[in-house]
This record gives structure tokens, C-alpha cells and sequence, in this order.
């Protein structure tokens, strides 16, 4: 690994941003290569035009659909990873970049319900990827650990939010519960899941209904995690 070797993923274009993520070497876990598959000495978390990665996210998800029909759903897992990963490439963490207007934001998080009812909703294997039920996991708690760590707010509280940031919550709770509504549990499982970490005032009200609607199908398993997605303890 060199010191000299840079790579900001805001300076490609669409179609190279979606090549990089596609073809990228699956044993590259880390995502430390470049398009040329040279490592670079460490991954820089802000990029040069952060509403360069958040146009080009939103892109993706409203054609994901088209996408997926070419690509294996290992592939789309491994994609979806290293996209929104902390742990990988952290795109997601552009979404509460101030620097980029809200709506373009908003219409970012909007965007996410395409890949579930386009694809997930439509998908023929009864068991997906980890990918898609982490997706809202990622979003979630990756928006308040951006407010808490850089003390924006002292807990992961509503009511404590500017305006601009509860418009976000706001949306990715209408997103959530669009995606919900998509008659497959594979949907509704990582809607849930989703919904347990995003900490808004309505979640409760929500799933506390999905629980009623469905009692009867109910394990003691499932009625015990699905009251930690209402109560915001889901892991």
C-alpha cells in the first residue's frame, strides 16, 4: 500500500460509480481499491462533492430494479455493503450532510422504496441477502450517530431535532412505512427492522397495529422482537 494514492468517488460519473461498485473484487471486504484496483492508503471519509454520491445513490435505487435483473444477488448483497456500510464505504453518511440541499436529500431516502417494491417485493428466493434487511439498519443508526457522536444532540431524541433534521426522520418514517406496506415479509422484515432503530414518535403506534393485525400468526419469538422493533431496542 503506497501513501500517495488517492480515490474520491464523487469524481466519477454515474455510469463509473456503478461500474466501481459492480465489478468490484469481492475479496476487497475492506473497499480499499481504486477503479484500477490499486490500494490507496486510507479511505476518506468526506468526499470533494458529497451531492455528487447522493445524486448518483438516488440513481441507482430508482433503476435498481432493472439493474438486479443482470446481476446475482450475491453481487446486489456485496453492492448494497459497500455502499451503506460503516464499515465499508458509508455513503449513506452523505445523506446528513448539511452541505447538500434537503430535498435532494429527501428525494435520496424517497428513492429506497424503489429497490423493495421494484425487486425484494418481486424476487423469487424465499430468504434474501443480509444486504437488504441491514439496508434501514445502516440509514437508521447511522443518522444518530451522526447528531449524537458530533453532539448535534445529546441523545437520539426527536424532539430535540432542527427542522431539517426531522424532515429526514420524517421521511425515511413515510419511506419505512411505505415498504411495510408491501404485501412480502421479506419487505416488511426489514421495514421493522428499520423502523426499531429510527427512533421517531409514530413508530410505536405502527407496529404496535402490524402486531394486532397479525396476532394470530405470531410466535412468542417473533411477537418478542417485533415489540422490541415498537419499543426502539431492536439489535
Amino acid at each position: 500500500m503506497t501513501d500517495e494514492i488517492e480515490f474520491d468517488l464523487s469524481t466519477l460519473s454515474y455510469d463509473d460509480f456503478i461500474l466501481y461498485f459492480l465489478t468490484h473484487p469481492e475479496d476487497d471486504t475492506d473497499w480499499t481499491r481504486d477503479m484500477s484496483g490499486n490500494e490507496y492508503a486510507y479511505w476518506v471519509i468526506e468526499k470533494s462533492n458529497p451531492e455528487v454520491i447522493v445524486r448518483h445513490m438516488t440513481r441507482f435505487f430508482n433503476e435498481f430494479g432493472a439493474i438486479a435483473e443482470n446481476t446475482s444477488l450475491k453481487t446486489l448483497d456485496y453492492v448494497l455493503n459497500g455502499m451503506l456500510s460503516p464499515a465499508s464505504c458509508n455513503l449513506q453518511r452523505e445523506l446528513w450532510n448539511n452541505a447538500v440541499a434537503l430535498e435532494i436529500r429527501l428525494e435520496c431516502i424517497r428513492s429506497m422504496y424503489g429497490p423493495f417494491a421494484d425487486f425484494v417485493a418481486n424476487c423469487k428466493v424465499k430468504t434474501m441477502e443480509s444486504g437488504f434487511y441491514m439496508w434501514w439498519d445502516f440509514i437508521c443508526t447511522g443518522f444518530w450517530f451522526e447528531r449524537t457522536h458530533h453532539k448535534v444532540v445529546p441523545s437520539e431524541d426527536y424532539q430535540l431535532l432542527d427542522e431539517s433534521d426531522r424532515k429526514l426522520i420524517d421521511c425515511m418514517f413515510e419511506t419505512l412505512s411505505k415498504i411495510l406496506a408491501l404485501n412480502d415479509a421479506r419487505c416488511q422484515s426489514s421495514a421493522l427492522h428499520g423502523l426499531g432503530h429510527l427512533q421517531h414518535p409514530s413508530v410505536r403506534e405502527l407496529v404496535q397495529k402490524y402486531i394486532d393485525v397479525n396476532a394470530k400468526k405470531l410466535t412468542p419469538d417473533s411477537l418478542k422482537w417485533l415489540e422490541n422493533c415498537r419499543d426502539g431496542t431492536v439489535m
